[in-house]
C-alpha cells in the first residue's frame, strides 16, 4: 500500500485531486485547445459529457478528468 491506497478489495478511500492551471494568449486561443481536446478524447472513442461549465470524460484507468469552457 502507497499514500494513494493500492488495497485490494472494496476499500475506499479518498481521491487526490490534481489541478493544471494553464494560460492561453487569448480566449481564442484557449476554445481552440478545448475543442481540439473533445476531438481527442472522441477520436479515442471515450464519450465526452458536458458538465456544468466544461466537458468531461473517463479514463481506461478509471480516472475522470474534466476541463472547463472558461
Amino acid at each position: 500500500m502507497d499514500d494513494f491506497g493500492w488495497d485490494d478489495g472494496k476499500v475506499t478511500r479518498d481521491e487526490p485531486i490534481y489541478v493544471w492551471d494553464l494560460e492561453y494568449a487569448t480566449t481564442d486561443d484557449f476554445r481552440a485547445a478545448l475543442k481540439a481536446l473533445e476531438a481527442s478524447w472522441r477520436a479515442e472513442g471515450r464519450e465526452v459529457e458536458q458538465v456544468g461549465s466544461g466537458i468531461a470524460t473517463t479514463l481506461d484507468d478509471g480516472v475522470r478528468v474534466t476541463a472547463p469552457r472558461g
